[in-house]
């Protein structure tokens, strides 16, 4: 559930959600009113923060029409970003059409 400027409710409290569409293999900010509306032609790069910034999740998404360099560079950006944040986040695939509960929950 959405609250406002990328602040979500999670089961953990409240969090913050970040989202990013690839462009040209770097990471390109979405506006936060254009969160959870995914294109299958793009990926994406979606950073959950909570805890109180104690603990992260960093989800790719990856359109079912996005090419294949642009899937490679999601999950290497995704990864990256896993590094900036100390090594302290998991990292989760996701596929268009397959999204877990918990991933369609932040939106």
């Amino acid at each position: 559930m959405a609250l406002s400027g990328g602040v979500v409710a999670s089961e953990n409290g409240v969090g913050d959600v970040t989202v990013w569409r690839m462009e040209e293999r770097e990471r390109a900010p979405v506006e936060p009113s254009a969160y959870g509306q995914f294109r299958a032609g793009d990926s994406y790069v979606i950073k959950h923060t909570f805890d109180g910034g104690a603990s992260h999740v960093v989800y790719f998404w990856l359109g079912k029409d996005s090419a294949a360099d642009e899937r490679a560079a999601a999950a290497d950006s995704a990864e990256k970003l896993v590094d900036e944040l100390g090594g302290r986040a998991t990292r989760v695939r996701v596929v268009m059409g397959r999204e877990p509960a918990r991933f369609l929950e932040l939106f």
